[in-house]
């Protein structure tokens, strides 16, 4: 597996509620996220991170899939020792 950083932007949900036109300028745009871990599955439309793996077995926790469309960049992180 190899260890990444991927830039990416998240949405972000309002408030319930009631919105007139002009307060939508005021809503937060969407999020720039870095998430960290190693490449678990890649398809056409999503790859999928995660944060820890248990050595020497095929167990891991804290995964996450993020769609490619949402994906700004991927940078690999050298030197990953495991």
């Amino acid at each position: 597996m190899k260890l990444v950083r991927i830039d990416w932007e998240d949405t972000i949900e309002h408030q319930t509620g009631w919105y007139e036109q002009e307060d939508i300028k005021e809503l937060e745009d969407v999020a720039l996220v870095h998430s960290y871990g190693l490449v678990l599955k890649e398809t056409e439309v999503s790859i999928t991170l995660i944060a820890d793996l248990i050595v020497g077995s095929k167990e891991f926790g804290r995964s996450t899939t993020i769609p490619k469309g949402m994906i700004e960049e991927i940078r690999d992180i050298p030197n990953l020792d495991y």
